[in-house]
């Protein structure tokens, strides 16, 4: 077991509903939830992403002051900040499924906004990537698509054939459980970014994009050394050596995160403790932020602070 250290907290979330994803910048936290207004945990293809200044006084509280309502986005796990010729964004998942599947409208598209505080949008108002199912060199649909997410590397890296650009990935599955097929691709972001500003529309399908992958592939959860941890996919995340994290784990589940290499020929999987409520905690995002792991872990049982960012190193994975 690997002991996580709580970072933050976030306070004054606009719905009482778990952070699905959260991003921890320099000056802001953001935290990504579904928004249900009635407090309700019955499906919805709406979410709310919220804004606070993070603490510089020693505490660990996330004060949420700013939001902005999403609409028709879906269940995703998707929040990557990156900078695109001089404006900010998220890549985030969006265009929620027409249907509810599992109980939950699954994003199944890929997005990027800029944080507008007290605005609202429509998942059709952004430039997205659609026809993530055929997110592969032949252009041609892998499977039924049932979800789908996205990560960002952190920073370039000069030894890629690709320039060093920072890449994006894309994980798409036919199953919204553990038990369906995978397609992992590659793109260089920068060329996805430019593609998207050249489209004269507000999404540009995978189909198109088949010179633009830089590595694709299909994998089953438990084939190689690919095992979604606690056969619950709930965070990703890609690094600069293209190695991709995983976490997983429902309520009560002891909260694990894989890494593995980019096929999964190598992988190891770690489980995390260091908070005393195990039978209410259930594991969300990830992050990689410097030499930590940060993971979104909720609390249910009645916690003062059921919203939380823990951190662990990346050493525990060696």
């Amino acid at each position: 077991m690997t002991t996580a250290t709580m970072k933050y907290y976030f306070t004054r979330t606009p719905v009482n509903r778990v952070v699905q994803k959260f991003y921890i910048g320099s000056t802001y936290g953001y935290a990504l939830q579904l928004n249900n207004p009635s407090g309700s945990n019955d499906p919805t293809p709406n979410v709310v992403l919220s804004r606070g200044l993070l603490p510089t006084d020693g505490t660990k509280e996330i004060r949420l002051t700013d939001y902005m309502y999403l609409n028709n986005f879906g269940h995703g796990q998707t929040l990557e900040f990156f900078n695109w010729n001089g404006q900010d964004y998220f890549w985030i998942a969006t265009n929620a499924a027409d249907q509810v599947n599992a109980n939950e409208y699954w994003s199944t598209q890929i997005g990027r906004v800029t944080f507008q505080s007290n605005t609202t949008i429509d998942y059709k108002d952004i430039k997205r990537l659609s026809s993530i199912s055929s997110a592969n060199k032949n252009g041609t649909p892998a499977f039924k698509l049932a979800r789908a997410d996205a990560a960002l590397s952190s920073t370039p890296t000069a030894n890629r054939t690709d320039n060093g650009k920072q890449r994006i990935l894309l994980m798409s599955s036919d199953s919204t459980n553990a038990d369906g097929t995978y397609q992992l691709t590659a793109y260089n972001s920068d060329t996805i970014n430019t593609k998207l500003d050249q489209s004269s529309t507000n999404y540009l399908g995978c189909d198109k994009l088949t010179s633009s992958v830089v590595s694709t592939y299909k994998i089953k959860n438990k084939q190689d050394k690919f095992v979604i941890p606690n056969g619950s996919w709930q965070g990703l995340e890609f690094a600069d050596n293209n190695m991709v994290y995983i976490s997983g784990g429902q309520k009560g589940d002891t909260p694990k995160v894989i890494r593995g290499n980019w096929r999964f020929t190598q992988a190891k999987t770690v489980s995390l403790s260091g908070f005393s409520d195990t039978a209410n905690v259930e594991t969300e995002g990830i992050q990689l932020k410097g030499s930590q792991v940060l993971i979104g872990l909720e609390f249910h049982g009645g916690s003062d602070t059921p919203h939380t960012v823990y951190s662990f190193d990346k050493s525990a994975f060696d």
